[in-house]
């Protein structure tokens, strides 16, 4: 299953100067990074429900035939979202805590070990 929901083309060929890469893949390298303490951006989305992503590839009808067979059936779709949300739980529960200023930004060169 995938750890985060990608349905673009879009790319972030250059971060901004001063930006902390967050996270990458193969792909899109760029996928999160942080500009200073209090702008963060993402290349991914981990908040989408099953009929969000069905609308993406009726929309998107090209784009969808690139994926598997039935990577836009509903129990697919609930599988997946099931790993996403147990995946970036912890994520959001920390990108929050960082905004309320609970905790503080850690550097952490990438690839994480």
């Amino acid at each position: 299953m995938p750890d985060v929901m990608q349905f673009h083309e879009d790319v972030i060929t250059t971060l901004p100067r001063g930006a902390v890469l967050l996270a990458s893949a193969p792909r899109y390298p760029n996928q999160a990074f942080r500009l200073n303490r209090t702008a963060y951006g993402i290349q991914f989305h981990i908040e989408t429900t099953t009929e969000v992503v069905q609308s993406w590839a009726r929309d998107a009808p090209a784009m969808a035939a690139t994926a598997r067979e039935d990577a836009f059936t509903t129990e697919t779709l609930a599988a997946v979202h099931a790993d996403l949300a147990e995946t970036w739980r912890p994520f959001a529960t920390r990108f929050v805590q960082l905004c309320t200023g609970l905790v503080t930004p850690a550097a952490h060169p990438l690839p994480l070990t």
